[in-house]
C-alpha cells in the first residue's frame, strides 16, 4: 500500500512539481533531477521493458563486490563543493532515509551490491539488510589517532565495526595520509593485522600516492588499496604547478589526485586490487569520461557517490565501459 502523505509533504510535493514544470532541463543533471521530482514517477525510472544494465562483479578477498561501489559522501553530506557553502546541507536535506533506501534499491537492480560508509552511517546498510532481507556488502572506514591508538584499542574498534555490519575495513584516506606524515606507517601495519585477524579483508586508503608507495616498500599485509584517481579535465582544477595535497599549505578543495599519470604508472606494478575513488572529481567529470579513464588506466573497482536520479544512467555507462575492449585488455592486469 502506498504511504499516505501528510499535509506538509503534500504541499512540498506540489510546490516542487510546480517548480519543475517551469525550470529549463537542458543539462544532463537537470533532466535527471526534474524526472525525480515528477509526481508518480520513480527517480531514475524509464519507459519500456528493457532489462536494467548490469554492472559486473569482481572479487575482494572472500567477497563478491560489484565493480561500481556506492560511495557514502552523499549520505553524510561531504560535498567537496568548492566555495558553495550550502551544498552539504542540500545533500542532507535531499537524501532523506527514504531516498537513500530508494538509491540502494535502484543500485541493486543494476547488480551494484556494495556500499562504502563512514562508521557513523553503518546503520544505513544494517537497517536496509534487516528490513529488506538483503545482503548489501559493506566497506567501512576505520579511523585511527596516532596519539591514542594501541593494539588493544584497534582490535576493539575492529570488533565494533564488524559487529555493526562491516564486511571489510579500510584505513580511511585522510587517516592514511596523516599517519604517513606523522611517521606512523607501523600503525597502519598494526591495524591491517588486526583487521585480517578478525577474518575480513583489510585495505589502505589515501589521497597521496606516498602512502601506497610506503605500504608496498614495507610489504605490509594489504588486501587492497583505496586511492584517488581522476584526470584534471575540468575547469575548476588548479594548474599542475599549483596543485597541493590536502594537508599542504595553499591547498584548495578542487583536486584529489595531484598526479594521475604517476598514480597510473605506479599502480601498474601493484599486485593488489585497486579501488579508485573521486573518479568524477566530486561531480565535475561526466561518468562517461570518468569511468572510462579509471577502468582503462587500471582501477579494479570505482567508488562513486550517486543520488537516486543518477543510478540508472551511471550503471548503464559503467556496464558499457567495462565491456569495451580497451578496458578488458588494458595495460594493468585485473587484480580482482
Amino acid at each position: 500500500m502506498a504511504r499516505q502523505l501528510d499535509r506538509r509533504e503534500f504541499l512540498g510535493a506540489s510546490i516542487l512539481a510546480s517548480a519543475a514544470a517551469s525550470l529549463p532541463a537542458d543539462g544532463h543533471e537537470e533532466r535527471r533531477f526534474l524526472a525525480a521530482l515528477a509526481p508518480g514517477q520513480a527517480p531514475g525510472a524509464k519507459g519500456g521493458d528493457a532489462a536494467p544494465a548490469q554492472v559486473p562483479m569482481g572479487r575482494l578477498g572472500t567477497l563478491d563486490v560489484s565493480r561500481i561501489i556506492l560511495g557514502g559522501n552523499l549520505i553524510g553530506g561531504w560535498a567537496h563543493a568548492r566555495d558553495l557553502i550550502y551544498v552539504s546541507k542540500l545533500f542532507q536535506a535531499y537524501n532523506t532515509p527514504e531516498r537513500i533506501t530508494r538509491t540502494i534499491e535502484l543500485a541493486q537492480g543494476h547488480g551494484i551490491n556494495t556500499i562504502l560508509l563512514n562508521p557513523a552511517y553503518l546503520h544505513v546498510a544494517r537497517d536496509f539488510n534487516r528490513i529488506h532481507d538483503q545482503k548489501l556488502c559493506v566497506i567501512s572506514e576505520i579511523h585511527l589517532d596516532a596519539k591514542t591508538a594501541t593494539k588493544d584499542t584497534i582490535r576493539a574498534e575492529v570488533r565494533r565495526l564488524i559487529a555493526a555490519g562491516a564486511h571489510t575495513l579500510y584505513i580511511q584516506g585522510m587517516v592514511g595520509d596523516r599517519l604517513l606524515r606523522e611517521g606512523r606507517v607501523d600503525l597502519i601495519g598494526t591495524a591491517l593485522e588486526a583487521i585480517r585477524a578478525a577474518g575480513v579483508p583489510a585495505g589502505v586508503g589515501s589521497h597521496t600516492l606516498e602512502v601506497t608507495v610506503a605500504c608496498e616498500q614495507q610489504r605490509l599485509p594489504v588486501d587492497y588499496y583505496m586511492k584517488t584517481f581522476h584526470p584534471a579535465a575540468y575547469w575548476t582544477a588548479s594548474r599542475p604547478e599549483d596543485r597541493k595535497e590536502w594537508f599542504q599549505e595553499g591547498y584548495h578543495d578542487n583536486v584529489w589526485c595531484t598526479d594521475a599519470d604517476r598514480t597510473r604508472d605506479f599502480m601498474a606494478g601493484v599486485e593488489k586490487p585497486w579501488l579508485a575513488f573521486k573518479i568524477l572529481g566530486a561531480g565535475a567529470i561526466h561518468p562517461k569520461h570518468g569511468f572510462l579513464y579509471a577502468f582503462e588506466n587500471g582501477a579494479d573497482f570505482a567508488v562513486v557517490g550517486m543520488f537516486d536520479f543518477q543510478v540508472d544512467e551511471d550503471a548503464a555507462i559503467a556496464a558499457k565501459v567495462l565491456a569495451r575492449t580497451s578496458v578488458r585488455e588494458r595495460r594493468r592486469p585485473w587484480r580482482a
